[in-house]
């Protein structure tokens, strides 16, 4: 299975009835999608104040890279790789539990490369 059907059926599993491919299309046009061989990352920038997220018409004052889906080999590197510019944090959401994990992009970047 390719990375990006991974990343499919995960989202198809946690999200019943929401559409995987509206939230691609969202991806393509306010933020950012990589589709490789070995992994598939949909990500964009939004604003952090420290307790919520905010996105949407936020481009000005963006300071935190949401990644919402992530599937295949290495894709916390990879996203290191492959994100258009750095911002000051770098945040997620696991198996899609409502709870942020924010990381400033510096300590991000450590811990990737230690692990």
């Amino acid at each position: 299975m390719k990375p990006w059907q991974q990343a499919k059926k995960w989202f198809m599993e946690k999200s019943p009835g929401a559409s995987f491919e509206a939230s691609l299309v969202d991806y393509l046009r306010d933020g950012y999608v990589w589709s490789g061989d070995d992994c598939f990352i949909m990500g964009k920038p939004v604003f952090w104040d420290g307790e919520t997220m905010y996105s949407g018409d936020v481009k000005e004052k963006a300071n935190t890279w949401f990644v919402f889906l992530a599937a295949g080999e290495n894709c916390l590197k990879e996203f290191l790789r492959k994100a258009p510019f750095k911002l000051k944090y770098v945040a997620w959401q696991r198996r899609g539990k409502d709870e942020y994990h924010v990381h400033e992009w510096k300590r991000y970047q450590r811990r990737v490369k230690k692990g």
